[in-house]
């Protein structure tokens, strides 16, 4: 049989426990974040100083907004033409003034990366809304992904700008909220 004292203990572990998973509810999404954005971020700067950064696209896209910010509206030496013709977005064209505050290559992939991050937020208030117990997990699926990985690494793609409004679209559809789409 149980005492009195040891039922007050087992009451006093279980609200801590509660607190405890109602503040990683709460933040969790938030923590696992910034430690994906992180951790994406060393390994950009270690792959860039290692001369290692092989996203091609990326070549492109610097060079057309240095001939912009040149004279040369978004002109390419590497195809001998404007990136205009076919390989551009005008998304590129909007964050380009983040070259201004922090001339280096990476600050687009970095943008890219906090891109997945806001993705990854939507997707998990998404599913709290329903499942707040799993939506970490769906987050974490996402963040873990390998085909995610290897693109914020690897790659500089004009689709993946346009994944957090996609997401976005998707929560505005799911909350029925149409302005959000």
């Amino acid at each position: 049989f149980l005492t009195e004292q040891t039922v007050r203990q087992e009451a006093k572990s279980l609200h801590r426990w509660q607190k405890s998973v109602s503040w990683w509810e709460k933040y969790g999404a938030w923590v696992v974040a910034v430690i994906f954005y992180i951790v994406i971020v060393t390994l950009i700067s270690r792959q860039y100083t290692t001369f290692n950064h092989r996203a091609a696209d990326l070549d492109r896209f610097l060079q057309a907004m240095w001939n912009t910010y040149n004279g040369r509206f978004m002109y390419s030496t590497i195809s001998d033409r404007s990136v205009l013709s076919g390989h551009f977005t005008p998304m590129f064209l909007l964050i380009s003034p983040l070259q201004f505050i922090w001339n280096d290559p990476r600050v687009y992939s970095l943008f890219q990366s906090a891109g997945f991050i806001a993705a990854g937020l939507i997707l998990h208030r998404l599913v709290a809304k329903k499942h707040p117990g799993l939506a970490i997990w769906f987050m974490l699926a996402f963040f873990l992904n390998p085909i995610v990985n290897r693109v914020a690494l690897l790659e500089l793609r004009r689709i993946t700008l346009a994944l957090p409004f996609l997401m976005l679209a998707l929560y505005g559809l799911a909350e029925k909220q149409r302005r959000l789409m």
